[in-house]
């Protein structure tokens, strides 16, 4: 039994060293935001990157954008500038971006000085979608013969983590209308946490330890 315990435990410490975190980095374009919101020529598709079901995505963001034309021309980091800088500017007396456009289609109405004007913004789509629909294209499903939908985009700014409750692909924007007079990129770094195959093996042999100790004592006793 001792033996076998043994075993059981060098198993689940392998298995653990196995599923340990993945971290990579990607570079999001400040013209990406998938054709989201009021649109121009300069926009191009959203960033995707593979993630695995019932891992913990961990995402944290750095680097400055230039947001471009009109009356207002600003940097900005992953978190976004106020909308009510932009107050006054013709160009969004009746534009609207990405994530307004995902309040409105969810139901709700666009916030009117959201903090998040060129923030990191993404969208989770899963795999089974994207095998049965082998034409997709990372860009706003309006636009598209199949694409993103605009509920699906969430705020991310500097930093978010989720868990992906299956299989799937993590797509990565800006939060922005007229993208094509942008400049810049953000450097976003993710690491992705899977669940160790080998936790319920480890739990069942301290389980059978705590089991075998007990049963000692008894006999002791």
């Amino acid at each position: 039994m001792k033996k076998l315990l043994c075993a059981m435990m060098g198993i689940a410490f392998s298995l653990m060293a196995v599923s340990s975190a993945l971290a990579v980095t990607v570079i999001v374009d400040s013209k990406a935001n998938g054709s989201f919101g009021t649109q121009n020529g300069g926009s191009i598709a959203m960033i995707g990157f593979d993630i695995l079901g019932g891992t913990t995505i961990n995402i944290s963001a750095s680097g400055i954008i230039n947001i471009g034309g009109g009356l207002t021309s600003l940097n900005t980091d992953a978190a976004g500038i106020p909308l009510s800088f932009f107050l006054g500017d013709p160009i969004l007396v009746t534009d609207y971006t990405p994530l307004q456009e995902a309040a409105v289609d969810a139901g709700g109405t666009a916030p009117g000085a959201a903090p998040d004007f060129g923030a990191l913004m993404g969208a989770f789509v899963s795999a089974t979608f994207l095998n049965a629909n082998p034409g997709f294209v990372a860009r706003d499903e309006d636009l598209v013969t199949v694409g993103i939908q605009s509920t699906a985009l969430f705020l991310i700014g500097l930093s978010s983590s989720f868990t992906a409750l299956e299989d799937g692909k993590l797509f990565l924007g800006v939060n922005d209308t007229f993208t094509g007079n942008n400049s810049g990129s953000f450097t976003v770094d993710i690491t992705t946490v899977p669940l160790p195959a080998a936790l319920p093996l480890f739990g069942t042999a301290l389980s059978i330890m705590g089991l075998i100790g007990w049963r000692r004592k008894r006999k002791l006793a």
